[in-house]
């Protein structure tokens, strides 16, 4: 019975082959991709304090933008993209309150499946000078493990009257950027 099957088997072979077409092993399946073992960051848009009557949207959507681009190019983190973490966020409000922001900020790394969410607050913002607080929450536990702050002044930029709208200025806005970045990099999270 053996010996049947193999005949059998042998014939359709050889069938095939005689009517051009050829017997070719089955393609083995690609490896799987290992997930990443570097730790997985949403940066939400920064909010504004108080030090910031001129902030606006824009300013906030560029210092998010600022810090995504520096630690994506440190290769220490997977950074998820402004887009997605947007659309994630949706109509989730992120208060500035202590607790509630942590809570949303959890909420919010739970949705995205990120280990880490990275919460900004620009504390002053002005013509000459612009400041920013960090706060790096742990989605797993919702503490707060990591913040720092940073200042940069340029006395020497125009100043502008009370209620005026301020652009972004990278040439303020980066060297408080990378100097909050540096302190991630540098984490051993």
């Amino acid at each position: 019975m053996k010996y049947l099957g193999i005949i059998f088997l042998l014939t359709g072979a050889l069938v095939s082959v005689s009517h051009g077409q050829a017997v070719t092993a089955p393609t083995p399946k690609p490896p799987r991709a290992e997930k990443s073992t570097k730790p997985r960051i949403a940066v939400l848009e920064f909010t504004s304090g108080t030090n910031t009557s001129n902030w606006s949207g824009g300013a906030a959507a560029s210092a998010q933008e600022m810090v995504i681009k520096e630690l994506t190019g440190s290769s220490k983190f997977v950074v998820t993209p402004r887009k997605k973490t947007q659309a994630s966020v949706g109509n989730q409000t992120l208060t500035v309150s202590g607790a509630d922001t942590t809570s949303t900020a959890v909420r919010i790394g739970k949705l995205l499946g990120v280990n880490y969410v990275l919460i900004g607050n620009v504390t002053e913002y002005t013509a000459s000078a612009f400041a920013a607080k960090i706060q790096l929450v742990d989605v797993s536990t919702g503490t707060v493990i990591r913040t720092d702050e940073a200042r940069n002044t340029d006395p020497s930029l125009t100043k502008v009257g009370a209620g005026t709208l301020i652009l972004p200025n990278s040439n303020l806005m980066k060297p408080v950027i990378q100097k909050l970045t540096a302190s991630l990099k540098a984490a051993d999270l």
